[in-house]
Parts: C-alpha cells; sequence; structure tokens
C-alpha cells in the first residue's frame, strides 16, 4: 500500500488526496514514549535486580530499546526512508535519557544506531546510494547522477555569499531538483545569502529553546516529557535536513518544518505546536498556583514574626 517517490515508500494515496502517515506516526510515537517513561521511571533509575552481590538495573525494561531499534531498521528497509528511522531512534534515546539521567543508555543507543545505521548503509539500497552521495558527490552512475541535487544545491548557497541574491532572483528554486522540499534551505541561502540562513537556523534554536522550557515548568511527568519529545523532534527534524544540505549528514529527504512544500507535514508541525502550546499553558498554571502558595506562606511568616514581636 502506498505510493514510491524519489526511492521511498511514504505516501498513501485516496483519489486525489495524498499524505505522509508518518507525519502523524512521529507525534503519536512520541506520546506513548512519553507514557511509557513516565510510568516506567523507577525500573529504568533505580537498581533492582542483583547480579551477585551488586545490585543492576533490571534489563527486562531494557527490551523496548531493543525493539525501537529493530523497528526503525525495519522502516528503513521497508520504505526506504532514512529520515524517519534516523528521527524516531533519535526520540527514543533521547527520552530515556532525560528520563534517567545515565549516560550508559545514551552510549548503548548510539553503539545500536551506529550497528544499524552499517547494516542499512551497506545492504539496504536506498541506503547505500545515499551513503555513497555523502562521500562521493560527483561520483555518476549511468544512467543517473544522483549526486546532482547536492552539487547544485551547494553551488546555490555559495552564489547567496553574504546577503543574497534576492528573493525570486536566485537561480536555486529552478536548477536544484526537488527545491521546494529537500534543498529549501539551499534555495533560501542562495536568495537570502547566510544572513537569512543563519536566521532560519536561530529560529530553529530559539523555538527548540521555548520547547525544553515548556517541558522544565510542565506540570507532571508524563507533560514534562511529551514536551521534550516534541521538541526532539522538530529540532533533530531541521538539524538532519540542514546537516544533509550542507553535507554534515547523508542527505535524509524529510521536510524542513514550516519552510518545506507538504500539506500533511505542515499539518503535523502545527498540531506539535498545538500540542506544547497546551502543555505550556497548564505549566503557567502551575506556577501562578505555586507563587500564590508561596506567597501565602511568606504572609504567614510575617504574621508570626509581627506577633512574637
Amino acid at each position: 500500500m502506498g505510493s514510491t517517490i524519489n526511492g521511498a515508500r511514504l505516501w498513501v494515496r485516496f483519489g486525489n488526496f495524498q499524505f505522509q502517515p508518518v507525519e502523524v506516526a512521529k507525534i503519536l510515537l512520541c506520546i506513548f514514549f512519553a507514557s511509557y517513561f513516565a510510568e516506567k521511571r523507577e525500573l529504568l533509575t533505580i537498581p533492582t535486580a542483583r547480579l551477585g552481590n551488586r545490585l543492576v538495573i533490571d534489563p527486562r525494561p531494557l527490551v523496548p530499546i531493543v525493539l525501537a531499534w529493530a523497528f526503525a531498521i525495519g522502516v528503513m528497509s521497508l520504505e526506504d526512508d532514512i529520515g524517519f528511522s534516523a528521527l524516531l531512534f533519535t526520540l527514543f534515546i533521547g527520552l530515556l535519557w532525560v528520563t534517567t539521567g545515565r549516560t550508559g543508555y545514551l552510549v548503548f543507543g548510539v553503539v545500536l544506531f551506529a550497528a544499524g545505521a552499517y547494516v542499512a548503509g551497506r545492504y539496504f539500497t536506498q541506503t547505500h546510494i545515499r551513503v555513497e552521495t555523502w562521500l562521493d558527490p560527483w561520483r555518476i552512475i549511468p544512467p543517473n547522477d544522483p549526486g546532482l541535487q547536492l552539487r547544485r544545491a551547494w553551488y546555490a548557497l555559495g552564489s547567496g555569499g553574504i546577503g543574497g541574491q534576492g528573493l525570486g532572483l536566485g537561480f536555486g528554486a529552478y536548477e536544484i531538483p526537488n527545491s521546494n522540499t529537500d534543498s529549501i534551505f539551499a534555495v533560501i541561502g542562495n536568495e537570502m545569502g547566510l544572513l537569512g540562513s543563519s536566521m532560519v537556523v536561530a529560529a530553529f534554536l530559539l523555538l527548540a529553546g521555548t520547547g525544553f522550557r515548556i517541558a522544565q515548568a510542565a506540570r507532571s511527568e508524563f507533560a514534562k516529557l511529551t514536551a521534550t519529545g516534541l521538541t526532539i523532534i522538530i529540532g533533530f527534524q531541521a538539524f538532519f535536513i540542514i546537516g544533509g544540505v550542507v553535507r554534515l549528514l547523508p542527505l535524509t529527504g524529510i521536510t524542513l518544518p514550516f519552510v518545506s512544500y507538504g500539506g500533511s507535514a505542515l499539518i503535523a508541525n502545527y498540531v506539535l505546536i498545538a500540542l506544547l502550546m497546551r502543555i505550556s499553558d497548564e505549566g503557567s498554571g502551575a506556577i501562578d498556583e505555586s507563587e500564590r502558595v508561596q506567597y501565602e506562606q511568606d504572609l504567614e511568616r510575617r504574621e508570626r514574626l509581627l506577633t512574637g514581636a
């Protein structure tokens, strides 16, 4: 089921209506992971299993980590989608680390991701092409030229200079393949230059910082983890696609949030921001309540001091 476009099987079509289910799945998976970690936090943090004379972390809660790793690789193999697989695994490991604070989980996740990336890059055709293009974008494999998009994106970025060629005056939108989706950041650099592209990066940094601040002020553990996960999604999604355009990472083909063309991605990102705003509203109420309680306690303390005087 679904349509294959540019090597990835991500789109589902009903008549003239077409959407990407992964855009909804990433938010649902974030909520599921947050719920799981909020419930299993003590088991994942406090050593409860005995190994000889030492208490260690019970390995049974670690099973979902391996399952998430296998699921990410399964998605990559079935849909040839590097971006969603990397985003899913980053979300899971990021939430696990935030929940427990144990660096060992982070190291374990990095090892699993490295192993999965090696297998995918070596044995999965679409992923192998992406990695080969990343390592050598000048290599042409007749009759295809997989590095053409990346090379033209670099020329567009370089031609933009400091201030850019002007809105609508650059050649990137016409010369770069898939310029309105995968390579939109290169078009911004071409038309708005280093200043404009830096402003886009700064905007995503501010958005991520605001998301983490919302998570800190959240009322419940579930809300904190949900806000953290949603922020990880939007932050790393921007990082993956921008890093792919500037050749810091292999080009994944995912959308740049609120910038790239795509209806289902735009709707999903609006839902993501709406959830963050709802959590922020609850957190603000919790802060107001705590300030009221603190004010009443200070008032009672002053009254006792005056009475004693």
